[in-house]
């Protein structure tokens, strides 16, 4: 799923069924404001340049993987991005990665 507006509000889960593997792409100018719920199977995450994380993102069982596309600093709770077993940060240049995820 792409998204270019906003998806979700604050307190409000968006829940994708099944087993396979799901994608969901942020992209420029679209936000995430509530929890997306991947489920189990391989997912992928993607947040491009001048898209926003403002909610959580839950990826279930699977081998699951982040990956963002920085062109500006980006700030992110720890909890924001739970269950994922690979980040991948891509920019130009690649921007420096601090992490105090737990």
């Amino acid at each position: 799923m792409a998204v270019s507006g906003v998806l979700g509000a604050a307190g409000e889960t968006t829940t994708f069924e099944g087993q396979a593997g799901q994608t969901l792409s942020i992209l420029p100018g679209g936000a995430l404001a509530g929890t997306a719920d991947l489920g189990a199977g391989d997912d992928v995450f993607q947040l491009a340049a001048g898209g926003q994380l403002l909610g959580t993102v839950l990826s279930g069982t699977g081998s699951d993987r982040v990956d963002i596309d920085l062109i500006a600093d980006l700030s992110l709770r720890g909890d924001q991005l739970q269950q994922f077993e690979t980040l991948q940060v891509t920019g130009a240049p690649a921007p420096p990665l601090t992490s105090h995820l737990q």
